[in-house]
Parts: C-alpha cells; sequence; structure tokens
C-alpha cells in the first residue's frame, strides 16, 4: 500500500516499470553506494598487483581496467596474444581454485564481485601469478 497510491488507470503499461521493481532497484543503488569506497580500494590493488604481475612476467602485457573489471594479455614466445597461452593461464588458474574469463583474442578478465575483499583480492593476484609461472615453464 505504501508503494502502490496509483489511481485506475494511471499505471497502464508493462514497459513502464512497476513501484515494487522501481523500489528494488533503488534498494540496489544505495547498497552499491556504500560498497563503493571498497570497491575502489580493490579495484586499485588489483589494478597494482596485475602491472606488478606484468612487470615480473614477460608473458603479460597492456594491464588495464577500471575499478574490479580489469584484465591483461597473454603474450607467446615472440611477443603476439596467444589464445593458448592464455587458455592454459585460465586453466592453471582453475586448477588453484581461481576463476578467471578468457575475453578478446587472448586477454584474462578479472571480474570479482563487487563485496570482493583486499584479502581476496590479494588471493587471486597470487593465485594468478602461480599459475603465469607455470605456464611460463
Amino acid at each position: 500500500a505504501e508503494l502502490m497510491r496509483w489511481p485506475p488507470g494511471a499505471h497502464a503499461s508493462t514497459f513502464g516499470g512497476n513501484p515494487v521493481a522501481c523500489r528494488a532497484a533503488l534498494a540496489t543503488l544505495e547498497a552499491v553506494q556504500e560498497l563503493l569506497p571498497q570497491v575502489r580500494r580493490c579495484g586499485e590493488l588489483l589494478a597494482q598487483g596485475l602491472q606488478s604481475c606484468q612487470r615480473r612476467h614477460s608473458l603479460l602485457a597492456n594491464a588495464r581496467g577500471l575499478g574490479l573489471m580489469q584484465a591483461v594479455d597473454v603474450l607467446g614466445p615472440v611477443g603476439q596474444e596467444d589464445p593458448r597461452r592464455r587458455d592454459a593461464v585460465l586453466q592453471a588458474a582453475f586448477r588453484r581454485g581461481l576463476l578467471l574469463l578468457g575475453c578478446g583474442k587472448a586477454a584474462v578478465r578479472f571480474c570479482p564481485p563487487l563485496c570482493a575483499s583486499p584479502q581476496q583480492v590479494q588471493l587471486a593476484l597470487e593465485l594468478f601469478q602461480q599459475a603465469v609461472k607455470e605456464v611460463e615453464g
């Protein structure tokens, strides 16, 4: 009753939204706003960690992203994007319990949930680095 005070005929479109769905959307936006400070911290930690990993491993290039959505390219021995090596990194990470996504020609995408903690991001970076070392040989 608090949300539905419309007189008959005031809302006649299934495409126009409804008060319950709009209230759910507002609650989602409020929750996201509460998470933003932690998302910023974790996104910076993830970006710095991937850039550091890239500096240590010639297999990686072009670390990039915004917030918690980050990616890094996997290269072959001659410096070209290498989808097979990327897939090997994904599988090595998966065996360690880290689920990552491939994207583009040979990139690894990191897209953790907004509620990820700095400790979880750090663990993901450590597992990723182990997987890269395994593939590098």
